[in-house]
């Protein structure tokens, strides 16, 4: 069996039982993924721009995050927002580092002696692949207009609405 199963609850003890007992694992939820339609337009939209601007894919997909894609929060609901200090690469972890033009200076004290971080605050958009069906749909939305700014031929807005509506009938449960 593969490591990620799902299941019913019933399947899922059966599956269980005839496992190691010291063997742990952890439970949560299924969640269907987004519609890989809705994916494949998106990178073929990608695509289609980045040729048209003459820019590489990854610094187009890049600038799509950064006008339409949506922000990493603190679990207090705040901005999330990631200092990066002299002489350090900032994460690669998927998440997308925005650089919002604000040097920071982080004051404290060391035994008797005071010492100063010098940085600089960046702006957390995360990585698309995490995104719910309305982050992926906004997302979409906005290239799709960036597209048709560069008269680069899209679906019809009907074609566009439909395909939206079946991804998150999808994510919810409700739609194939």
């Amino acid at each position: 069996m593969a490591n990620d199963i799902h299941g019913t609850p019933q399947e899922l003890i059966v599956y269980l039982l005839g496992q190691d007992r010291d063997k742990e694992f952890e439970i949560k939820p299924y969640k269907q993924k987004r519609s890989n339609e809705a994916n494949a337009y998106y990178q073929t939209l990608l695509d289609q721009l980045a040729r048209v601007l003459n820019l590489p894919r990854d610094e187009v997909h890049r600038q799509m995050l950064e006008d339409y894609g949506t922000l990493k929060y603190n679990d207090d609901g705040t901005p999330y927002v990631h200092i990066r200090y002299e002489n350090e690469a900032l994460p690669k972890d998927g998440d997308y580092y925005f650089d919002t033009g604000v040097d920071v200076a982080i004051i404290g004290y060391k035994g008797d002696k005071d010492v100063t971080r010098a940085g600089r605050q960046y702006k957390v958009i995360r990585g698309s692949h995490t995104y719910k069906s309305d982050e992926m749909a906004r997302l979409i939305r906005g290239l799709v207009q960036e597209c048709e700014q560069q008269d680069i031929e899209t679906r019809t807005p009907q074609e566009i609405e439909l395909m939206i509506q079946q991804m998150k009938d999808k994510e919810n449960g409700t739609g194939f």
